[in-house]
């Protein structure tokens, strides 16, 4: 089975964002690469990388390695409603 992934490296003046289909284990790998890669990001500059689920990332939000959930941060008015998309979703309530 695979699930619908967003995955995007930002640095201090650009982006890059793909989406992309993974397994369980190749997106486990992924969230391992970005915990580490963002725990030696010392300083704003560096690049930084977070996943999440397609197309819910929102694209002001912390990544992954720098808060407890790839949707804390940011805009708080953009992530507190991809976290409440994905709780429904986890949940199985998504009323759409």
């Amino acid at each position: 089975m695979t699930t619908r992934t967003r995955i995007k490296l930002t640095g201090c003046d650009d982006s890059t964002t793909v989406d992309i289909e993974l397994t369980v284990d190749e997106r486990a790998l992924v969230e391992r690469i970005s915990e580490t890669v963002n725990a030696r990001s010392e300083y704003s500059c560096q690049p930084t990388l977070a996943v999440g689920d397609s197309p819910s990332l929102c694209a002001a939000c912390k990544p992954i390695g720098r808060c407890t959930d790839p949707y804390q941060g940011g805009d708080s008015g953009d992530c507190s409603t991809a976290m409440s998309e994905r709780r429904q979703r986890q949940e199985g309530t998504t009323t759409s």
